[in-house]
């Protein structure tokens, strides 16, 4: 599912034009000449790309068409930077950049910093959508340094949005969260209803993502009402889409599925290329995920059409995933294996090391812009202070102005120490986190993937051996591979951020019981903690593995028809994991069950492991951590 862009719009309508409808300006054009004319033109093209983008795209080249007859550089400028955002919507991503980048040129030869900006912006999404991060981030940077220079607070402001989306895309889903929070922030201040929808339905993304499904359907629900009412139906479409990736993340498929078609009808209705493709995938998705394989086969391969037409990377590669994992429900590997090579093959086209340095970068000139923003206002605010007390205390004027200076010579040295300590830290978080998303993204990317094609191979291969033996023993090896890979995205699940909340913890090991005791028909109970706290990776990973090994224990040995899972912090933190099994003797449990292996993690962490069991009764553990280990 993409995030939404900021398309930065420096387009001012006079208020006339709020209350006129398209076909009202259409039929006053023949009385119109000259600069007007242009105008009115690129008005209706505007208008016309949220309802009907070829109509707009014709508008749009006429108004460009009549603002070269009047000789006026800068209308010119404006009229190509508007008609690039038909383009856009209409998935024309070569054409939207190419006007983009025409429009910044003429705008920076005027010395109109500000528009330049908003022009370079829109060429930078461009390149976004084609999967070009790094060139994406090149133009940001140019935008950032343009808004800088022309005091444009407001679109710089709009940037963290598109910001967030490359992180997003590099999973660095905090910092994205951060991103997307601060600019819905700053959009609801100043009154923008499309930028605080587009950076609240991005923040609704990343819950989902981090494992609050119904959080972010509360979100997308509340966006719905505001859209209708003062968006452009680009945005409704959006909104829908995302309600349906949500939906189906949590085996509700046919519910996503309604709001996806929802959305279809949309994108259908005015034209938009760029958004059909994304649909018809999901569409696609969702028809495999029901096992109804030819329409899967229809919806996917149009998207994959349409996605390769208007040269989107990132979506190609979203078509070539579905038809690979289409085709392996089928029991089709031969035809599997060849889609997984295909979404291997691009995915590997999408990201780069030169991207993350370019982020890294863009992120610190943010940063130094609002530091600077802060010290301007701090100074005021001592200017401000040495006049009042000056008007005061006239007869103390000297002594005041000495103690004055001390004291701002003072709190100086003393700010520019904890300043410098957290910039001292600041770089080594950042160096630690850098570190691991790079070790993760390096396990994801590259090991993960060969142990995917391995297994996939290995399916394969055992499809074609007619000796049952030698089949069962590739098929055993290929569950092997199957467990190592999910031993692995777990190890990856816990490095790649630095801290991991009680409540992701208790989903990952609800989760991990829901699929272990599916195939025996077991009853999973669960109750979580509603404290919002935190555990590092290393507390994480043991915790997640003791469960894991009491759930194999339960599944294997203890003929229970109901397994329960409780976390509740008190004075203390606890864990308790119980069956209605047949239970066990402490001399037979202590012989084996894994006891010893169970006790070694919870030592590596302080923790206590208590075990409790009678024949016909169940079994219960019980982890208890000292909650100073955690932080809010």
């Amino acid at each position: 599912m993409r995030p939404y862009i900021v398309l930065l719009l420096i387009f001012f309508l006079p208020s006339f034009f709020l209350a006129q409808n398209v076909d009202s300006l259409i039929s006053i054009l023949p009385k119109s000449k000259g600069k007007e004319k242009a105008q009115k033109l690129a008005d209706i093209g505007y208008y016309l790309s949220s309802s009907a983008i070829d109509k707009a795209i014709y508008y749009g080249n006429l108004s460009v068409k009549e603002a070269l007859l009047t000789g006026d550089s800068s209308l010119l400028a404006s009229c190509i930077n508007d008609v690039s955002l038909s383009y856009y919507f209409k998935g024309n991503f070569d054409s939207c950049i190419y006007l983009s980048e025409k429009a910044y040129a003429m705008r920076l030869r005027l010395g109109e910093e500000r528009n330049a900006g908003a022009s370079i912006s829109k060429a930078a999404i461009g390149y976004y959508e084609k999967g070009k991060y790094d060139v994406s981030l090149q133009k940001n940077l140019e935008a950032l340094r343009l808004f800088k220079s022309s005091n444009a607070l407001t679109e710089a402001a709009k940037l963290q949005n598109n910001m967030g989306s490359i992180y997003e895309r590099n999973n660095q889903l905090d910092k994205a969260m951060e991103m997307y929070y601060g600019s819905a922030q700053y959009a609801l201040k100043v009154g923008d209803i499309d930028g605080y929808t587009t950076a609240k339905g991005n923040y609704g993304i990343i819950l989902r993502k981090k494992g609050k499904v119904k959080e972010s359907i509360k979100i997308y629900t509340t966006l719905i009402d505001t859209c209708r009412k003062y968006c452009r139906e680009e945005y409704v479409s959006s909104i829908y889409q995302q309600l349906g990736v949500a939906e189906r993340s949590i085996g509700n498929t046919q519910k996503g599925l309604e709001y996806y078609l929802l959305a279809k009808e949309i994108y259908d209705r005015i034209g938009s290329l760029a958004g059909s493709s994304i649909i018809n995938v999901n569409i696609g998705n969702c028809y495999a995920d029901m096992k109804q394989f030819d329409k899967a086969t229809q919806f996917l391969e149009l998207g994959l059409k349409q996605s390769t037409e208007i040269k989107s990377w990132l979506w190609q590669k979203n078509a070539y995933f579905g038809l690979y994992d289409m085709e392996r429900l089928r029991g089709n590997y031969q035809k599997a294996n060849e889609y997984l090579e295909l979404y291997q093959q691009v995915n590997d086209s999408l990201y780069s090391e030169k991207t993350r340095e370019g982020l890294i970068e863009l992120q610190t000139r943010y940063d130094l812009t609002e530091k600077e923003n802060t010290i301007l206002n701090q100074k005021v605010t001592i200017a401000q202070s040495e006049l009042d007390i000056s008007k005061r205390n006239t007869q103390l004027l000297f002594l005041g102005i000495v103690l004055l200076l001390v004291l701002v010579a003072a709190a100086f040295m003393v700010q520019r120490s904890k300043i410098k300590r957290k910039e001292e830290e600041a770089k080594f978080q950042k160096k630690v986190q850098e570190e691991r998303t790079r070790i993760s993204r390096d396990l994801h990317d590259n090991k993960g993937a060969e142990l995917t094609i391995i297994s996939s191979q290995l399916d394969i291969k055992a499809n074609g051996i007619s000796n049952k033996s030698d089949q069962k023993e590739i098929e055993n090896i290929s569950d092997q591979v199957r467990k190592a890979s999910a031993l692995m995205r777990d190890t990856i699940w816990t490095v790649s951020t630095e801290k991991i909340s009680v409540d992701q913890l208790g989903l990952r090991i609800k989760e991990f019981a829901e699929r272990t005791f599916s195939a025996k028909q077991v009853s999973v109970h669960f109750s979580n903690s509603e404290k919002q706290w935190n555990l590092s990776p290393e507390h994480t990973l043991n915790l997640y593995r003791i469960c894991q090994e009491v759930i194999n224990n339960a599944s294997k040995h203890s003929q229970c028809k109901n397994f329960y899972i409780s976390i509740f912090p008190a004075n203390e933190f606890v864990i308790e994991l119980s069956d209605d099994g047949i239970g066990f003797n402490f001399s037979e449990i202590e012989k084996g069950y894994g006891l010893d292996n169970l006790n070694t993690r919870a030592s590596e962490i302080n923790a206590k492991l208590e075990t409790s069991s009678e024949q016909g009764k169940g079994t219960k553990y019980k982890i208890v951590l000292d909650k100073s280990i955690f932080w809010k």
